[in-house]
């Protein structure tokens, strides 16, 4: 995990964290209560890989990352050990599905402030209203990333 400030911003973090869905010591699985884009995309964070993280001072802002997929033996024979990830208890495994992206953001915390949404449009590299735009056409889900705070 490589943790790192965004234009020297004490408390405008960005965590590099290459892992699957865990996140301050537990399990970022995100529960059905807590998912509030359209009902039908929560199959999308059931399983996922994280590749960052945007956190304003105490608060998950955006996660980045990729969707898993079940492994299949027979068309996955070819990959890295690396690559396939036994998840939770059920020991089935798993693979990073690097052909979708996946962005998701705080449905309280996204747009919180003007300075949230300076580092947020860095992180994510674009503008608010591209950002509203792709949560709309739910490219972009939005859940509660600070269930536990």
């Amino acid at each position: 995990m490589k943790v790192s400030n965004i234009n020297n911003r004490p408390n405008q973090f960005i965590i590099q964290l290459n892992d699957i869905n865990w996140w301050k010591g537990r399990s970022l699985i995100i529960d059905q209560n807590n998912f509030f884009s359209d009902k039908t995309e929560y199959k999308r964070v059931q399983q996922f890989y994280i590749s960052s993280i945007f956190q304003s001072y105490k608060s998950t802002i955006a996660i980045k990352g990729y969707e898993m997929r079940p492994f299949n033996r027979d068309t996955d024979k070819d990959l890295n050990l690396s690559d396939i990830y036994c998840l939770r208890d059920d020991w089935d495994e798993w693979v990073v599905h690097y052909n979708k992206p996946l962005v998701i953001l705080d449905n309280l915390r996204w747009d919180y402030s003007t300075t949230t949404g300076k580092y947020r449009n860095i992180f994510l590299n674009e503008k608010k209203e591209l950002t509203s735009k792709l949560i709309k056409t739910n490219t972009y889900l939005l859940a509660n990333l600070n269930v536990n705070d």
